[in-house]
C-alpha cells in the first residue's frame, strides 16, 4: 500500500514538473489573402483577447496559462465562457509540457466562423538556441543547399535546424535549390545574404505562392526570451 501511494505521489510530481506555469506564443498568417482577417480573438478558456494575425512578421508575444489540456479557440468576437464559443471555431490543442510555441495560420475558406486553420509548432527553446535558424519546408518539394558553412536538406513538409555560425560573423550566405521529384532537374530558389544576429533565433519558412513555380523563402527574427520555470 505504501509503495502504491509513493508511486502515485511520484507520478503527480513528475506531471507537475512537466506542466509549465505559463506559456508564450507568437502568431504568423503566412501568405494570407488580402481578404483574410488581420485580427481575431484568442480564447484560452478564461481570457479572450484580440490578437494580431500578421502576414510578414511575427505577432507580439502572448502569454497564456500553463493549464493542462489547454485548448485555444479563435473567434470573431470576444467571449467570456466556453459556452459562448461559436460552434466550428478554429481551435488547436496545446500538448503537455509545451512552454513556448508558434501558431502558424493557413487559409480555410470553408470555415464560416473564421477562415483560418491553426497549426501549433513547439519552439523547444531548450534545443533551439539563439543564433540558430529553424527551417520549415511547407512545400511538396525537396529543398537543399548551403547556409553559411552548413549544409541544409529538407524533405517535403518537414523541418530542420542549422547551427549558429561564428558569433563574429555579420552576414550569412544562403544558397538554396529545390526538386519536385527524385529524377527532376534541380532549380534555384535563392542565392542571397542574410544578416546574422547571435542574440536572436531566426525562423525561416519555405512556402509556395499561387502562380509561382519556385518556392519562396521568408525568415523572421524571434527575440522572445525563454520562460523560466518557477520553483
Amino acid at each position: 500500500m505504501k509503495t502504491l501511494l509513493l508511486l502515485i505521489l511520484l507520478q503527480q510530481f513528475v506531471s507537475a514538473a512537466e506542466t509549465p506555469t505559463k506559456r508564450t506564443c507568437r502568431i504568423l498568417f503566412l501568405n494570407a489573402p488580402s481578404s483574410s482577417p488581420t485580427t481575431l480573438f484568442l480564447f484560452d478558456g478564461k481570457e479572450s483577447r484580440e490578437v494580431e494575425l500578421p502576414r510578414m512578421n511575427f505577432s507580439p508575444t502572448y502569454t497564456l496559462p500553463g493549464t493542462e489540456g489547454l485548448t485555444l479557440f479563435f473567434t470573431p468576437n470576444q467571449v467570456s465562457t466556453l459556452e459562448e464559443v461559436p460552434a466550428g471555431s478554429p481551435s488547436v490543442k496545446v500538448p503537455s509540457g509545451t512552454s513556448d510555441f508558434y501558431l502558424l495560420l493557413s487559409t480555410d475558406e470553408s470555415n464560416s466562423v473564421a477562415p483560418i486553420r491553426p497549426q501549433l509548432v513547439n519552439a523547444k527553446f531548450d534545443q533551439f538556441k539563439t543564433g540558430e535558424i529553424l527551417w520549415f519546408n511547407l512545400t511538396s518539394a525537396t529543398v537543399a543547399g548551403q547556409v553559411g558553412e552548413e549544409k541544409l536538406a529538407l524533405k517535403p513538409r518537414s523541418q530542420g535546424r542549422t547551427q549558429a555560425p561564428d558569433s563574429a560573423q555579420k552576414n550569412l550566405s544562403i544558397n538554396l535549390a529545390y526538386r519536385l521529384q527524385k529524377d527532376d532537374p534541380v532549380y534555384p530558389i535563392c542565392e542571397t545574404t542574410w544578416p546574422h544576429d547571435s542574440r536572436s533565433r531566426k525562423v525561416a519558412f519555405i512556402f509556395q505562392e499561387p502562380n509561382r513555380r519556385a518556392p519562396r523563402v521568408l525568415a523572421f527574427n524571434d527575440y522572445r526570451p525563454v520562460q523560466q520555470k518557477e520553483n
